[in-house]
């Protein structure tokens, strides 16, 4: 399915393939295309999957296209409860939303053929930068800082002070520099 639709998975479910101490997921994310919400539907009915709520708001942003998506749906399997949350991008590419997340710590993501993170070092040493500019973060913003705070997850202003970086900061250059300018083709 992966490769057929060019979906990738990310969120909780592919940290802990990176951090085998996080603890178990509660969900799977999968991220498809824009247009590529009938496939997952079906394909997650032929699996079991019965669709329980759509959220054609993505009430966690101002605007949707802020956070990269258009649509989110949430699966149950009838027979073991597993929960699949399939949000379709507001562009033919799966990532975009994955670089709107709220720190560098969740910007992984597996593909059919890859695991993907934008900050390696800084996700294995269990170090993130919030993805955000504001002085006084949103309540979801808080409930996301805490939850892998829980986790054993710290957060830093900057790059700078997570331990295992190398020191050849140049600000808007280095590839771990909050102010550097990241994408899918970097």
């Amino acid at each position: 399915f992966l490769q057929d639709t060019r979906s990738i998975a990310s969120g909780s479910a592919v940290l802990r393939i990176m951090d085998a101490f996080m603890g178990k997921p509660g969900d799977l994310d999968i991220y498809v295309p824009r247009g590529s919400m009938s496939a997952a539907d079906e394909f997650l009915h032929l699996h079991e999957y019965v669709l329980v709520s759509i959220s054609l708001e993505n009430s966690r942003t101002l605007d949707r296209g802020e956070a990269g998506i258009s649509e989110v749906r949430y699966y149950l399997n009838r027979f073991n409860g597993a929960l699949v949350n399939v949000i379709e991008s507001s562009t033919s590419s799966s990532p975009t939303a994955v670089f709107f997340f709220h720190s560098t710590i969740v910007m992984n993501y597996l593909s059919w053929n890859a695991l993907i993170s934008a900050y390696p070092i800084m996700t294995i040493d269990r170090c993130g930068i919030l993805n955000s500019c504001g002085a006084k973060e949103r309540p979801r913003m808080e409930e996301c800082m805490a939850k892998y705070r829980r986790r054993g997850y710290d957060f830093v202003a900057t790059s700078l002070e997570c331990e295992r970086l190398p020191n050849q900061h140049i600000c808007g250059e280095f590839e771990y520099c909050a102010h550097t300018v990241r994408g899918i083709d970097d």
